[in-house]
């Protein structure tokens, strides 16, 4: 079980702090441990003063990629009736949206479009019993094209791998596509389903003439990245993901938003709606701060050499 944590919450009395006052469902598609941000959502909730076992009892249901059985999940987290449930990623939201349950929900880990998709109304008035933290700006993909053309000045085609059974994979592959033309990147999507098909579609980007690969923060790229990124290092393939930790483990570059603190905030929104706010009135939030990190270790072991004006550039430069 996820060690998660409950609500002590200054403003209230310790009678309504007793064991078992509050109920807090947790909804993933993979295992929290293939997530490292999740630690940094567990860490705000203990500074928030939450202890599993004392004012509150967490129960968790994880998919472990299994994307299909996520609508059955959601069913069964809804009937344990928790008064608030923390969903990551854009499948398990979607899953608990479509279970037309009317529990409060915190997500994280959600990238593309959420009005577009149905999830919300606007981001500053999110209507209905969802609100949450979006990880990537919605309008990122354009900027991130132009910093790998610049790290690779003689790009011409690049793969980008599509989970064809994640709407938000989808939508943001989309918004990569719609982006090619300013920068002159042919992007070819390359689509999986399952984690075996992973291998295969970064077999088919070398076939392609790929010179690049581009990842998303899709949940089973996200737990199956180290897999990927040595395989992309073994073809000699530059990866560009959304993720520093992604980078800190071999990855060429990572252009986007700070993660964990996107899970922090989560972790206050689910602070707000026990203290009795509605999601409704609680805008999704976006990324304030993107930043870019690059990995020269793995630059150096591809024979890539880095502009010094990008270098100059980065928020963070592994070495």
């Amino acid at each position: 079980m996820l060690l998660l944590v409950g609500i002590a919450n200054t403003a209230a009395s310790a009678a309504e702090l007793r064991e078992g006052h509050f109920r807090i469902g947790v909804l993933v598609a993979v295992s929290a441990s293939t997530t490292p941000p999740m630690a940094a959502f567990v860490q705000e909730l203990q500074k928030l003063g939450y202890v599993e076992g004392g004012n509150t009892v967490i129960n968790t249901r994880s998919a472990e990629r299994d994307m299909g059985r996520l609508p059955d999940l959601a069913k069964e987290l809804a009937a344990l009736r928790p008064n608030v449930i923390f969903a990551v990623g854009t499948p398990p939201v979607m899953a608990l949206k479509s279970s037309g349950t009317a529990i409060p929900v915190v997500f994280a880990g959600v990238g593309g479009d959420p009005v577009k998709s149905g999830l919300i109304n606007s981001l500053a008035r999110p209507g209905g019993n969802l609100t949450g933290m979006l990880n990537v700006a919605i309008d990122i993909a354009g900027k991130r094209l132009q910093l790998l053309k610049e790290l690779l000045p003689g790009l011409a085609r690049a793969g980008v791998l599509r989970n064809a059974g994640n709407e938000a994979s989808i939508a943001i592959v989309d918004e990569i596509l719609n982006s090619t033309s300013a920068v002159g990147i042919e992007v070819l999507p390359l689509d999986f389903r399952r984690v075996e098909d992973l291998p295969q579609a970064v077999d088919r980007a070398e076939e392609l003439g790929a010179q690049a690969l581009i990842l998303t923060g899709d949940a089973v790229i996200v737990a199956n990245r180290k897999a990927i990124i040595d395989l992309a290092n073994s073809r000699r393939l530059p990866t560009c993901f959304d993720y520093r930790f992604e980078v800190a483990e071999g990855g060429l570059m990572s252009y986007g938003a700070d993660i964990e603190n996107n899970y922090r905030d989560a972790a206050t929104y689910v602070d707000k709606i026990l203290r009795g706010a509605k999601p409704a009135d609680l805008p999704v939030q976006q990324p304030t701060r993107l930043s870019l990190v690059i990995n020269l270790k793995t630059a150096d072991a591809l024979g890539i050499k880095v502009p010094p004006m990008l270098l100059a550039r980065a928020d963070e430069v592994i070495e």
